[in-house]
């Protein structure tokens, strides 16, 4: 989640985002002391879509590791592993607190959500995340796993453990390689060896597969569906700003509440991107 939705491999985030802090008023501070460390820590106040400030409370604690011990742009070499926590004491004072998610899509309505897990004034939330990723040439492996666990003292009989995760794998046919920067801790812009036309250049063809997964059948809750996607996507570079894209998805619910609610399907996406 440390890569700007610029430069990400496929069209949407995966399920497991649904973990993942979103943008939030507070302050942050951030370094990278050393070729192969970095780090985060920042304290935040939770603001809706909207942007209106939430009751009192709602203030979360949120920092990031990483370790970069190969990152050679040139060869198209980089290995990355990190590991994120968050703490958000009394979430929100009505009790409210839910982690849902649509099927990486982002027109697509919820279908995954686990219901109120909160309890009036007295619901702490700890997120921890591990990331991984590598590149050796046109190849690239990545994938990050997310585990939440609420601490709810008077409102089940064992504090709900949720958790939710993904890897993919992607190939440049061309030769092409993901660009690593070391000092933000995150991919960022692909160049083509040859943009379209340039030269008879055809840009850069880059194919991925990616399995993710949400586990939403928290064993103090034990009455929501889990949820599982497969995604094939193929981006065509034609410049470092201009890129087509297409993904095709395969998902499917299971759990407790599947025969309530759930099912598979199938979703097609496309994009034509202009980024500056």
């Amino acid at each position: 989640s440390g890569t700007s939705s610029k430069y990400i491999t496929f069209i949407e985030r995966s399920l497991a985002n649904a973990f993942a802090p979103g943008r939030d008023a507070g302050i942050m501070v951030y370094g990278h002391p050393h070729a192969m460390f970095g780090y985060a820590l920042g304290f935040f106040k939770q603001v809706p879509n909207s942007g209106k400030m939430q009751d009192e409370g709602d203030y979360s604690f949120t920092g990031r590791v990483y370790l970069s011990p190969m990152a050679d742009k040139k060869k198209g070499r980089a290995l990355h592993v990190g590991f994120s926590y968050s703490f958000t004491p009394n979430v929100n004072n009505t009790g409210n607190y839910t982690i849902h998610s649509k099927p990486e899509a982002h027109l697509a309505p919820t279908i995954y959500s686990t219901g109120n897990l909160g309890t009036q004034g007295n619901t702490d939330a700890n997120i921890a995340g591990f990331e991984f990723a590598t590149v050796f040439g046109p190849f690239s492996l990545q994938g990050e796993y997310f585990w939440a666990l609420l601490d709810t003292p008077r409102a089940f009989s064992q504090d709900p453990s949720i958790s939710g995760y993904y890897v993919y794998v992607s190939f440049f046919v061309t030769g092409e390689h993901r660009s690593y920067s070391a000092k933000k801790g995150g991919f960022g812009r692909v160049h083509p060896k040859k943009n379209f036309l340039q030269d008879g250049g055809f840009g850069a063809l880059e194919v991925a597969l990616r399995f993710s997964a949400i586990d939403l059948d928290s064993h103090a809750v034990g009455a929501y569906a889990d949820g599982y996607d497969i995604t094939l996507g193929a981006n065509w570079y034609l410049t470092p700003n201009v890129r087509f894209m297409i993904n095709y998805i395969y998902g499917w619910k299971a759990g407790k509440k599947a025969g309530a609610g759930g099912g598979s399907y199938d979703i097609l996406l496309t994009r034509f991107q202009i980024d500056f």
